[in-house]
This record gives C-alpha cells, sequence and structure tokens, in this order.
C-alpha cells in the first residue's frame, strides 16, 4: 500500500485539532493492516476490521476471526498492476516499479469485480481499494475519463460487497461515494516510507495541511477517517499514534512494509514467545522446552509459539508481537548456518534464552559475553546468587562441564560460575543485553531414584533472561477468586467387577458410593468397544448399555467419548511414529474382531454412538477424552473440533512427597497448527499413583500432595479428580477416591465441569492483549474468565469493561472477567458500587446500571459469593429475594445451588 509519494510529503508537527475521541469499545478502534504471512490472528480480533493481502490468510484464521467479530477484507489494487495483460498500460510508478492500466478498459473492469466476486467466496467481508489515484500519472488530457471510469468501478464493486468497502484516499471521487464506502484511510499525515530506498522521512507542512483539509472533508461527509504513517521503533510509532489521535483520527502506524504489527491508540503488548526445538532431536510433545518450560511460560501470562527447526526457521521477528526468544538445544549439532544468521539478526530486536547446548558460532557467543576455554576438574561452585537456586541445591558430581570464560568485550553479569583445578572462572549462566546463556545440564537434574527437579528457577531464567514485563496473566486454575474442582472418568473397566460383597460392576459402585455421595459436575466417558453391540462384550452389552443411561442421566453428569476401541498410541494411528507391536503391553487397542482401526470410527463414530444410544434426552457429548499416549495431532484435533466437541487428557502433571518437583507439572496444553489445541488434563490420574495399577490401591490418596504442590508457591492448576471407572475394583481404591473428594471439598474451591474448564484453557492461547493509551489493559477473549497478576494491583469499575471484581491474595490478585473482551483500568474501586470479591459461583453477566446490576450466575453447590460495597444490598432473582449477610468488610449472600438471573440492588 502507498500513496503518491511524490505528490505528497508532510513533515511532523505539533497539530491544534480537538482530540478524537478514544472509545474503548472495539467497534470504535482503528482498521488494523497486515500484509505478511504468518498473520498474528490472535492480536487481530483486537480489532473490529483487518485489511490483508488475500494470498497471506489461510480458511481456519478466516473463520477465527469471523468468530470474535473481526470483519476481513482483502487488498485491491485498482489503479496500478505488476503485469497485467488485460488492460492497456498509460504509465509507469517509478517509486514502485508498477504500471498504471486504462481504469476505462471494459477488460480491466471486468477483471476487478472477478477479484472481488473471488473474494467474496472465499469469505472476505469487504475490499481495501488502493491505488485510487495512480491515474493523476497519466496527464491532464485523460484524467477526467479516467476518474469517471474509476467512480464506475468503485459502484461496480461497492454493489458487489454490499458497501463494504474502504478507500485508499480516492479523494476525486468522495463527493459521489457517499454510501459506497464505508472509510476513508490515507498515509502520509505526518510521516512518509520511501520503498526504492527503504528509508523514512517527514512530510511537508504544505503536503501535510492539504491532506489534514482532505481527511477533515471525507470526515464531514460521513466516513470513517483513518491516518496510516510509518516509523521503524514503537515508542516513535506510539507518539505518531498519539498525534493522529490528537488530529481527530483514527491511527495505524506500522513499518513501510506493513509486515510488522502496528500500533493505534492500543500499543501492542507482546505475550508470545518463540520456542524453538527440533523434532529431529526430540518430539514436540517430549521437548524439554514444552513439557518443562512451556509450563512457566504460561503461568506468566506468555504464550509459547513453538517453531520446529526440521520444519522451517522462525518467522522475522516483531518486537510488537515477540517478548522473546526461548531455545533448549540438547547438543550443538542442532545449530546450522541458516539459524545461526537467524539468531544474530533476532538478538538484535528481541532477548533471548537459551539453555543447554551452547552455539559454536564465534559472534553469537560473544554477544552472550563468553568464549571457549579449557578447564580441568575437579570443579566447585564459585558464583552462585539466590535468587537463580531452584528446588534443591546446586551439586555437581560429573566431571563434562561446558567450558567457557568471559568475553570482557561485552558487558555482562556472571549469574552462576565455576572454579576449576587451576582456580580459572568457568562461566555456567551469564546474562548480557543479548539475553541469558544458560549452558550444560543445570536447569534440570535427574536424580539417582529418576526423580526431576528444577537446579535453578525457571521463573527466575525467563524473567531475567528475556526482561518479562508484569503482565495479566490468564489464569485458568482460578475462577471466581476460588479454586476450580474438576472431576472427569475414563471409561476404562465399565464391564468389570468389584471385589465387594455382591461383585457389582465397577461403575455401579462408582455411580452409587462416589457420584450420588457427592454430586458434584463430573464428566463421564465410556468406551464404545466396552459397553456398546459392536464392541467386545456383545452378550453383555445390553446390561452394561442400561448403566451407562443411568449414570449419563444423572442431572451432575455431562457427557464425553474415551473412543471407540482405546487406541494406545495415537501419533502412530496417524504415521507420526513408529511403534513395534511386541513393545507393547497392549498392542495398538482393545482387539475388535473384524476392526480396523480409523480415527474417524475412534473420534465421531464413538462420539455418535453415545449420542444416538445412550444419550438421555437434551444431552449431547461435550468432550473427547483421548485414550492411551493421549498424543494427539492436528488430524484427531480435526476430527473433534468437527464433531462439535472439546478435547481434555495427556500431559503428566504428577508431583507428591516422594517426587516434589514443578519439572513434572506440564502445560495447560499443546498448540498445533491450524489454531487447534489439545488440552492435558490438569492432574493425572490414578494410574500413576497406584504404580500402574499394580498397588498399592490406596495409593490415589497421594494426589493430595499435587493438589497442594500445584497451588503453593504458583497456583499452577485447579484441582482435578481424575480417575477411571476401575478405582472401583477394590475397597482400598473407593476408600482412597472418597477421601480425595473430602478434601477436595474442604478447600475453598469453585466447581466447574471439564468442558466448561476446557473452554477457558483453549482461549488462553487465543488471548490478544494490549495497553490503551490511558494505562488500561485491553483484552481480545472468549471465554476467559480470570486475569492473574502477581503483585496487588488496584483495578476500578470507571473504565473498566467486563470487570466484576477482584480478589488479592498472598501477593496475588484474581481479576474476575464477565462477557468478552474485558477492558481493565488502572485504579481505586468506589465503594459506593458493588465488587465481587469471591464465590463458588461461575458468573455469567455483570452489568451495573446505576444502583442496579444485572447478575447472572451458576452454582453448582449451595452458593456463596461475596461483596464489598458500602450500602445495603439485595439480590432478586429468579422470583425470591435474598439479602446477603454482612461478613466482615463483605456481604456474603448464600442460597441454594442452581440457575440464578437477576439483579443486585445496593443503595
Amino acid at each position: 500500500m502507498r500513496f503518491l509519494i511524490s505528490l505528497f510529503f508532510c513533515l511532523i508537527a505539533t497539530s491544534s485539532m480537538a482530540a478524537a475521541s478514544t472509545g474503548l469499545e472495539k467497534k470504535h478502534r482503528s482498521i488494523a493492516f497486515f500484509y505478511s504471512p504468518d498473520l498474528p490472528v490472535q492480536e487481530a480480533s483486537l480489532y473490529p476490521r483487518l485489511v490483508v493481502q488475500p494470498n497471506a490468510i489461510e480458511a481456519w484464521q478466516l473463520e477465527f476471526l469471523h468468530q470474535r467479530g473481526t470483519q476481513v477484507y482483502a487488498y485491491l489494487s485498482v489503479g496500478e498492476v505488476v503485469a497485467d495483460s488485460s488492460a492497456p498500460i498509460l504509465a509507469v510508478n517509478e517509486n514502485w516499479g508498477t504500471q498504471v492500466p486504462d481504469l476505462t478498459s471494459l477488460e480491466w473492469q471486468r477483471s476487478l469485480v472477478a477479484k472481488a466476486q473471488r473474494y467474496q467466496e472465499q469469505g472476505f467481508d469487504g475490499l481495501f481499494l488502493d491505488t485510487m489515484d495512480s491515474f493523476h500519472l497519466v496527464g491532464a488530457e485523460r484524467f477526467e475519463p479516467q476518474r469517471q471510469a474509476l467512480l464506475a468501478i468503485v459502484k461496480q464493486l461497492s454493489a458487489q460487497m454490499a458497501g463494504k468497502l474502504i478507500f485508499n484516499r480516492g479523494f476525486d471521487i468522495l463527493d459521489e461515494s457517499v454510501g459506497l464506502a464505508e472509510a476513508v484511510v490515507a498515509e502520509g499525515l505526518y510521516s512518509h516510507y520511501n520503498n526504492q530506498r527503504d528509508s523514512y522521512g517527514e512530510s511537508d507542512p504544505e503536503g501535510r495541511r492539504w491532506l489534514m483539509g482532505r481527511l477533515k472533508h471525507a470526515k464531514s461527509l460521513g466516513f470513517d477517517v483513518q491516518v496510516i504513517d510509518y516509523a521503524q521503533a514503537l515508542p516513535m510509532r506510539e507518539a505518531m499514534a498519539d498525534r493522529i489521535n490528537k488530529a481527530g483520527f483514527k491511527a495505524w502506524v506500522t513499518d513501510g512494509q506493513l509486515s510488522e504489527w502496528g500500533t493505534s491508540s492500543l500499543r501492542p503488548v507482546p505475550r508470545k514467545l518463540l520456542a524453538l526445538y527440533d523434532s529431529r532431536d526430540e518430539s514436540f510433545v517430549m521437548s524439554q522446552i514444552h513439557k518443562h518450560l512451556g509450563t512457566m511460560i504460561e503461568y506468566l501470562g506468555y504464550n509459547p509459539v513453538y517453531i520446529d527447526l526440521a520444519e522451517r526457521l522462525p518467522p522475522k521477528v516483531d518486537p510488537a508481537l515477540y517478548a522473546g526468544v526461548v531455545f533448549w538445544p540438547q547438543q550443538h549439532g542442532l545449530y546450522s548456518e541458516q539459524l545461526d544468521a537467524w539468531l544474530g539478526e533476532a538478538m538484535h530486536k528481541i532477548p533471548m534464552l537459551i539453555l543447554g547446548s551452547a552455539p559454536t558460532n564465534a559472534g553469537l557467543l560473544r554477544q552472550f559475553g563468553v568464549k571457549p576455554a579449557t578447564a580441568k576438574a575437579p570443579y566447585k561452585v564459585h558464583r552462585l546468587g539466590p535468587a537463580i537456586i531452584g528446588e534443591g541445591a546446586v551439586e555437581w558430581d560429573r566431571q563434562d562441564i561446558d567450558q567457557y570464560v568471559r568475553d570482557d568485550s561485552v558487558t555482562g553479569e556472571v549469574l552462576f560460575s565455576l572454579k576449576d583445578a587451576y582456580n580459572k572462572e568457568i562461566v555456567q549462566a551469564i546474562k548480557t543485553d543479548a539475553g541469558m546463556l544458560v549452558l550444560g545440564l543445570w536447569p534440570i537434574d535427574l536424580l539417582p531414584n529418576g526423580v526431576m527437579r528444577w537446579r535453578l528457577d525457571p521463573i527466575y531464567l525467563l524473567k531475567k533472561g528475556l526482561g518479562l514485563q508484569d503482565i495479566p496473566a490468564p489464569d485458568v486454575s482460578t475462577e471466581t477468586g476460588r479454586r476450580l474442582l474438576l472431576v472427569h472418568i475414563d471409561g476404562d473397566g465399565f464391564p468389570s467387577k468389584a471385589f465387594i460383597k455382591g461383585t457389582p460392576l465397577v461403575p455401579k459402585v462408582i455411580l452409587d458410593d462416589v457420584l450420588r455421595k457427592y454430586q458434584l459436575p463430573t464428566t463421564v466417558s465410556v468406551i464404545e468397544a466396552e459397553v456398546g453391540p459392536k464392541g467386545l462384550y456383545r452378550f453383555q452389552s445390553p446390561k452394561l448399555e442400561t448403566l451407562a443411561r443411568e449414570i449419563f442421566s444423572e442431572d451432575y453428569v455431562e457427557m464425553a467419548s474415551h473412543s471407540f476401541s482405546h487406541p494406545f498410541f495415537w501419533e502412530y494411528l496417524v504415521g507420526r511414529s513408529k511403534v513395534d507391536e511386541s513393545d507393547t503391553l497392549y498392542g495398538f487397542h482393545l482387539d475388535v474382531p473384524g476392526y480396523k482401526v480409523s480415527l474417524e470410527r475412534e473420534i465421531t463414530g464413538s462420539i455418535d454412538y453415545i449420542n444416538s444410544a445412550l444419550a438421555p434426552e437434551g444431552k449431547r457429548v461435550k468432550m473427547m477424552l483421548w485414550t492411551g499416549d493421549a498424543t494427539a495431532r492436528v488430524e484427531a484435533l480435526r476430527l473433534a473440533k468437527a464433531a462439535g466437541v472439546l478435547n481434555v487428557n495427556g500431559g503428566v502433571t504428577y508431583t507428591n512427597k516422594n517426587h516434589p518437583s514443578l519439572s513434572q507439572v506440564w502445560p495447560v496444553g499443546r498448540p498445533e497448527k491450524e489454531g487447534l489445541v489439545q488440552l492435558y488434563a490438569p492432574i493425572m490420574n490414578e494410574n500413576v499413583y497406584t504404580n500402574d495399577w499394580t498397588g498399592p490401591f490406596y495409593g490415589f490418596r497421594d494426589v493430595i500432595d499435587t493438589f497442594k504442590k500445584t497451588d503453593v508457591p504458583y497456583r499452577l492448576k485447579p484441582m482435578n479428580i481424575y480417575y477411571h471407572f476401575y478405582s472401583g475394583t477394590y475397597p482400598a481404591s473407593v476408600k482412597a477416591l472418597q477421601a480425595v473428594y473430602q478434601y477436595s471439598m474442604e478447600q475453598p474451591h469453585t466447581a466447574a465441569y471439564l468442558s466448561e474448564y476446557a473452554e477457558r484453557a483453549k482461549d488462553i492461547y487465543d488471548v490478544a492483549l494490549a495497553k490503551h493509551a490511558n494505562g488500561s489493559w485491553v483484552l481480545a477473549s472468549q471465554t476467559l474468565k480470570t486475569v492473574r497478576f502477581d503483585q496487588e494491583v488496584a483495578v476500578t469499575n470507571l473504565g473498566s469493561e467486563g470487570v466484576a471484581g477482584f480478589v488479592a491474595e498472598k501477593e496475588r490478585t484474581y481479576v474476575h472477567l464477565v462477557g468478552k473482551n474485558p477492558i481493565i483500568a488502572p485504579g481505586k474501586w468506589s465503594r459506593k458500587t458493588p465488587r465481587v470479591v469471591d464465590g463458588n459461583v461461575l458468573l455469567e453477566r455483570w452489568q451495573p446500571q446505576g444502583n442496579e446490576t444485572l447478575l447472572d450466575f451458576t452454582a453448582y453447590e449451595a452458593a456463596e459469593l461475596a461483596l464489598a460495597v458500602s450500602g445495603r444490598c439485595h439480590y432478586q432473582a429468579n422470583g425470591q429475594r435474598f439479602t446477603p449477610k454482612k461478613v466482615g468488610n463483605k456481604q456474603v449472600l448464600r442460597m441454594s445451588k442452581g440457575v440464578y438471573r437477576g439483579s443486585l440492588v445496593c443503595r
């Protein structure tokens, strides 16, 4: 995109124009522009409209943006071409090396309408018409015929796209285009970009005054008016956006090629980290950077963008999107000439954290302030700050260490070093302007008993190494200020009999002694081949199906599939890995006679079976619970999405007294291609606590230790009671299960279905974050209910949207969100206005209207909702009036469980 630079140059100057409206609602925001591959769809969803090159967006990205209320406009050049035979060429634009066609050519007009129709069929909402004033280059004698032809083209395109057009300038036909287009965009109010020189400059005052007049006129005609200007550095972009806003126009300030994410009244807050791994060395699922470091990246509120170096180099580094790079290579051979070049360029833009094997490139090593050396054992710790120490003493009984010494030509801070036999300081961790380098096997220790632990503190490594700022962190461990409590059951063992008097079927034991006793919202799955008539137990199937229907009919149970034949190796199933059947314990799946395994039958088919044969009226399958190794990849995730279900399982979050390390805590999930995510089980099931169901069968009691360990010092996970039906087999296993339920229900908590958790959990990978010029945090989110600040913060009701309240505890502040795309404004909450402190309910609406607040929520247990407000309140809902009781400085509503729709009145 560009305008005729030779015609209109403008100089940066102070404007005395009245300030434009800075309404924060999405519909009032700027139009976003992005012309490169690797479209940042999350960030784009912050804006009501997005302009892209039509070949640089994928179908799933269009769907993603449409679901979030962002309209996507295709770029269309109406006045210039690179090479086209459909129209005579009248002139050449030397600045861009393009040709100016004859706009009166019917062939050219038809080609534009054909493109518009094609873009519309592809799902684009409208068109951005560029090069509308290029016909000025053809000479004065042809001006009017070309202008009339341009207007005719616009009328045709407007009819095709129902008026969904955005002009780049088009000032020559503006008065005649009222009603034909929505918006007018112009470049170069304060700056311009020279494509030939790849340089930026100020625009001249005369051109600026002329353009200002044209933009004001466009605004007076009713067009939405926006200025696009250009700058390289982010601070310059912010300052320029402020000037444009003060002049009375919307702003988009970016690089000259529109290949970086721009700045408007919203300042981009980079919350993505490029996380590099190489599948030739370790699989994505089992990579160190994913299963260990990914957890802490997510906890801090950042989004790991995993790049497989076996497939591609990382994308162009954009400081507006990416806060840093993390790389954890296990060997020096994973570096290449191409990767070294990318790292060398990237480290001048954003910081890096490299763990493990150091680069071999001397230039990269110099940036990290080290150079190779020769050292001699034995070694002893020399320099070690307490902040870097992780979960235990830093000890070393090996003689093979990475040998590097300081390169004093670069300023740096040695965080960890050893002394060798000759008293030489051997650097093991160092921080420079380039980031942080941590060498060798130091980050994680594997103890002789097989237990892992963080030798070095991963939170410190991330925050210190990358200089990460504190941001509101999407949090799915907590809702309405209390820790979430989830329950889900894998269908394994459904046909088994219990070693209990009368030998009942184990699901009957679970139903009578657990589910009906506690009545927590529970996600229950079955394996079709264990229950249905086409499986392994055809003669028992009628009895098994009857019992499954009885369980599914409980009003606190939601339905899930655990597949048809319980595949044990999902990556093998889609040809991504090789497995020798002789090395398997149970084969590849349940051995159903005559069955040839297929993804469709395992996912779609099993879901259809449950919905048609087992579901009570009004219920449908909500979840796909993965089986076996639970490594569902994009092929399986795509089918689950098409079936309209969410997915959970996998990951190995398992930490207790015998394995007391957060290195065993997995991330929330694993993002795959096409915006798909496999969500991991928050906490592992009883199988790992009972040594693969070999005993002790009371071992699941130890999950209580996991609940404690994942709450303090960092609340990383909700409480998740996750088990199989075969936990109903033994008295000891049933008692252990009851003990876990009892403990969990005694803790402050908010009970929810696994599907509700999954809706929120998937959203953390789709959240975008920005900061408004007034200091407010602006989020693009769909289902997120909580953000966390790792400090005590003040939030005001004035200027916040979609915020019901907050609670501060243990140096953490949880902010309660309601609805989509919330705005969190800093400041003091008025005591005259009620706010939610905490509760065990799921908030669905919080809409203040004077003295009245529309309040809707669901409580799966006896409801408790604590409010902070100075006046007297009552809650009118479901035809009843509820008066809160004063408890300390809070007013607490208590009522029976249920769904409530009503209004809170405070005076």
